[in-house]
């Protein structure tokens, strides 16, 4: 999912288009690697990366609460495997 689907703010087709593009380049760039992005970073570091995106400073644009406990949810998961 791109990072824009993330966003509140409804997009129109043409945004739609685009992040349908991005998520069709990572599938293609997770095949030909045969890696998943983000993989070098450590569990330390994406909890950081998690407690920045935290730490907006642009109140019109805060970090919802949601993708926080997804986030830490997904990080809980890979360390327990």
């Amino acid at each position: 999912m791109s990072p824009e689907q993330h966003n509140t703010v409804k997009l129109d087709g043409n945004q739609r288009r685009y992040c349908d593009v991005w998520s069709y380049g990572i599938c293609l760039w997770e095949m030909i690697s045969c890696r998943i992005p983000f993989d070098t970073l450590s569990e330390e570091q994406l909890i950081r990366h998690i407690g920045n995106n935290c730490w907006n400073s642009n109140l019109e644009n805060p970090y919802p609460f949601f993708r926080i406990v997804q986030r830490f949810e997904d990080v809980k998961e890979e360390m327990d495997q």
